[in-house]
This record gives C-alpha cells, structure tokens and sequence, in this order.
C-alpha cells in the first residue's frame, strides 16, 4: 500500500499583498504639490476610486502536525464502540438489504506494540454499488476533534486504513474493497466494500520505534 498524508493543524497565513498595498499608499503623494483650492462658487466634483486589482489574501493551508493531540473523553470502551457503530449507521441505507452492520469482541495486535489487547470491532459490509462508508466514518471522527494517527495509515487500489485517536482509546478504520487488475482491464471489479473499525484503549508504547 502507499503512505498517505492528511491535514493536521498547523496554519499558515499569506499577507504579503496587505504589505505592497501599505508600501504603495504611504509613497503615493510623495513629490506631488498640493491642489489649488477651487474658486469661490465653483461646486465641487468627486471622483469614485477605481476597484483594487489587488489579490485577496492567501487562504489558510493546514498541515499535519506529528504532535497534536484529542481532548475528545467518552467514559468507557462500550461509548466509543457506540459512537463509532451510530455513525456507520447514519453513513449507509439500513433499508437495503446488501447492507449488514454487525459488532463482537476482538483481541487487537498493535504494529508497534508487543502486548496485543481486547477490544471491539464494528462492520458493515456492503454487498452493492450504494457506496462505502469509510470517509464517512472518518469525517465524523474528525469533526468531533479525533486526531489522525499516520503511523497506521496507508492507502492502495484495493483498500485503506486509518488510525485516530481520542483521548484515551485508539480506533483502527480499515476499508476493502476489489481493487481491479492491472494486468487485464476486461476484470470488472465486484462492487461493495467491507469497513472495520477496531477500537481499543490507547496502548503506551504503541510507537513507531
């Protein structure tokens, strides 16, 4: 599979037009005399400024930041298991019958850790074209303040997978799908997907060494 990168939270901001427009302002009237007074009885005429042509500011760039972290608590293991089921839930149509969502207990091997630990695992299997729920399932973490954790990231024709983290617990996102052949473009690969999400405490020294 190949690496993959994300956003983190590290902001960037471009102002370097604000900057040439105060230079040019403060410089404009220099060497200029000023204008005679207009004769009595004379009304006066006033001119529009032109619109700015000048570029509007840079918009922010997020990048990723190895050291952020996610103040996101839930109480117990069972509330993450239930979060992260509700959101699949929500992300796939539980009236079509090729989709199936199911959930058990698991023992869990950290890559980088030697202890493995008990867990849960929450699936749902799409048998069709509806579509598959892993970025779903990402966003939503990501927008209650999950944190990406890309020493378990990787992307390829046939599937990804994703770490995040919460505060105290660790959730491995993983999506399959048929990737196709290369070798031979008449392989028509079967539609749906599996997404597997394995929540687990967070492991001390599960550190990429």
């Amino acid at each position: 599979m190949i690496q993959r990168a994300r956003p983190g939270f590290v902001r960037l901001r471009g102002g370097a037009s604000l900057g040439l427009i105060l230079v040019l302002a403060s410089g404009a009237g220099c060497g200029r005399k000023p204008s005679p007074a207009p004769a009595a009885g004379v009304p006066r005429v006033g001119v529009m400024g032109l619109p700015s042509t000048s570029a509007p500011p840079a918009p922010e760039v997020e990048t990723f930041n190895p050291d952020s972290s996610s103040s996101v608590a839930y109480a117990s293991l069972e509330a993450v298991r239930d979060t992260v089921e509700r959101l699949l839930r929500q992300a796939v149509d539980l009236a079509d019958s090729a989709v199936h969502v199911s959930r058990d207990t698991v023992t869990f091997q950290p890559w980088y850790a030697k202890t493995a630990v008990r867990g849960w695992a929450v699936r749902v299997v799409v048998n069709d074209a509806s579509g598959c729920p892993v970025e779903a399932l990402e966003g939503a973490l990501w927008s209650r303040g999950w944190v990406g954790r890309y020493r378990y990231s990787a992307d390829g024709p046939d599937g990804t997978t994703l770490g995040m983290e919460s505060r105290d617990f660790f959730c491995l996102i993983e999506g399959a799908w048929e990737g196709g052949d290369e070798s031979d473009t008449t392989v028509v690969p079967r539609p749906g997907c599996t997404v597997t999400a394995t929540c687990v405490p967070r492991i001390a020294d599960d550190r990429h060494k």
